[in-house]
């Protein structure tokens, strides 16, 4: 990342970069003060993810570099980093944006520890998918499905289907 003069207050003029969309300037503005330190140019997640840029270059089929945050009104934000290479030199591009509901659906069940087998049952569920399609479709017993659910259901804090799609659909509602 090239480095840009600033005041104490890296917000102050909005955004701490070399050029700014008004809807990253936004997005900047509702990350947690816990995110930003005082000393740093960029809150810690977009330094991060920027870092992870820079380290990826030599893998250049990798897809970007992205974290995901929480704003300070508790709505989720995904940054994706990627460099790129031009006649002025190397610069890190960083985009913000408002995750997508699968972005969001996998964001909840990996804070609440869900397995990468339960997960895809819970996919399948939220597809409309019966036990005895879950089955046909992964290959494990209808006794698998069921235990997969309960975890989920006890990890999530619901009782039944329509209460875990309505969890992961609308979260917060």
């Amino acid at each position: 990342m090239k480095p840009y003069s600033h005041n104490a207050d890296p917000r102050a003029h909005g955004v701490a970069c070399e050029s700014c969309h008004g809807a990253a300037e936004r997005w900047l503005a509702q990350i947690p003060d816990s995110d930003w330190p005082g000393s740093c140019e960029l809150p810690l997640p977009l330094l991060a993810a920027a870092s992870a840029a820079g380290r990826d270059q030599a893998e250049p089929e990798r897809p970007a570099a992205a974290v995901r945050l929480r704003t300070a009104g508790g709505d989720w934000l995904s940054v994706h980093a990627s460099l790129l290479h031009g006649s002025g030199g190397q610069s890190t591009v960083l985009i913000l944006e408002e995750p997508g509901p699968g972005e969001i659906t996998s964001l909840i069940l990996d804070t609440h520890g869900v397995t990468g087998a339960q997960a895809k049952v819970v996919a399948l569920v939220l597809r409309g998918y019966s036990t005895k399609q879950i089955v046909g479709q992964l290959a494990i017993s209808q006794y698998t499905v069921q235990e997969h659910l309960r975890a989920v259901f006890d990890k999530l804090g619901v009782r039944s289907r329509q209460e875990l799609a309505a969890a992961l659909v609308s979260p917060g509602h």
